[in-house]
């Protein structure tokens, strides 16, 4: 039994960069040897196995064979695999190496020589077997653009054969989401992006993406680069600039992000123009659209919105001030005391009414206090 460590792990290593997660290749052991070990299987039938103390990931080295469309029409044989052969049914050359237990290097597809080139290229023509590479790659470029690594052309047109065979089509909206998801945790999304619609991708899958204009990222891309970690945010700021709000629709159907996500990206769609406009608009028409986002009762997601609204418009000077304001009517019209104008009144009605209209009178005091003289 020979135990490698593999992929990113390693590619980091030759990058300089921190090794986050160790991802372990077995070699010459069966699935008996690992459990007799102590090592814990992931799935029933999947040859890996978490380390029983480290809870790191340990995979019997394996060979593929593409049984059907989609990434997991595979069916695996792990008899006798070599680390070669194993190594070579990876995506890219520069995930494709191993390091053993004496700190040998193992490199038989030349990952060492496309780092020093800057190149994502891939390993072998297998690499048109699983279509989640076509994202992966692209969110490698977006990953590693900072450092000058580019796609080699040779991989490009695998890519784009996968996409042209319908491939994309058979993927989850879990692994979309979760290949989106990492592309936003990269510090130039607008490489994933910008590769997925040169290739076509987006006439596939997530089709309202494929006219998004690059150009209007900037305050996503700003978020990111000021270490935004909220994907609530990051998803809505994306999305604020697609075409209609049934294109959003269309969008958040089809990728199925969590509910927290779907709700801030259709709420800065639908208001974000308002709550930058808000000194325009009357009374009622603020507290109607702060009850519409639940301002008044969800404070939290209130401030998630408020978050976006400030990346979106931190160029406006007049915005910003008017996100201020709302910021500051949301806190006067939670945090004022009703108790004593409601406290002889029994009638429901009434007390809604009594309430609307302490309510709007808050929101015209503090507007008026922010007008010029």
């Amino acid at each position: 039994m020979q135990t490698y460590l593999v992929g990113g792990a390693v590619r980091d290593q030759l990058l300089d960069l921190p090794v986050t997660d160790h991802d372990w290749l077995v070699v010459n052991a069966k699935q008996s040897d690992m459990l007799k070990l102590g090592f814990i299987q992931v799935g029933k039938n999947f040859p890996v196995f978490l380390h029983p103390k480290t809870h790191e990931e340990y995979a019997l080295a394996r060979t593929e064979i593409k049984t059907g469309r989609g990434y997991q029409a595979f069916t695996f044989d792990t008899d006798e695999v070599s680390l070669i052969e194993d190594l070579k049914r990876r995506d890219l050359t520069i995930n494709a190496m191993a390091i053993d237990e004496n700190g040998q290097l193992h490199d038989p597809f030349n990952g060492q020589e496309d780092i020093k080139n800057k190149k994502l290229r891939h390993v072998s023509d297998a690499f048109c077997e699983d279509p989640l590479r076509v994202l992966r790659v692209a969110r490698f470029a977006a990953k590693l653009h900072y450092l000058g690594f580019t796609i080699t052309d040779e991989t490009l047109k695998l890519m784009q054969t996968i996409i042209a065979n319908n491939e994309l089509e058979a993927l989850s909206h879990e692994r979309i989401l979760q290949e989106f998801t990492r592309a936003l945790n990269t510090a130039n999304f607008e490489v994933f992006l910008s590769t997925l619609q040169q290739l076509g991708a987006f006439e596939h899958i997530l089709k309202p993406l494929q006219t998004l204009a690059i150009t209007k990222l900037k305050p996503l891309l700003d978020a990111i680069e000021l270490q935004c970690e909220n994907h609530d945010i990051l998803f809505a700021l994306l999305f604020v600039h697609l075409d209609n709000e049934q294109a959003l629709i269309d969008v958040l159907n089809e990728l199925k992000p969590p509910k927290s996500t779907q709700i801030l990206s259709l709420r800065l769609y639908r208001h974000h123009w308002f709550f930058s406009t808000l000194q325009q608009h009357s009374e009622k028409d603020i507290l109607q659209t702060f009850k519409a986002i639940d301002a008044l009762r969800n404070k939290s997601a209130f401030h998630d919105f408020q978050r976006a609204l400030r990346h979106l418009y931190q160029n406006s000077a007049h915005a910003i001030s008017n996100i201020c304001l709302s910021a500051k009517i949301q806190k006067a019209l939670t945090e004022y005391d009703y108790g004593l104008a409601l406290k002889n009144i029994r009638n429901k009605q009434t007390i809604a009414k009594t309430v609307m209209k302490l309510q709007l009178q808050l929101i015209k005091e503090i507007i008026k206090s922010k007008l010029p003289d």
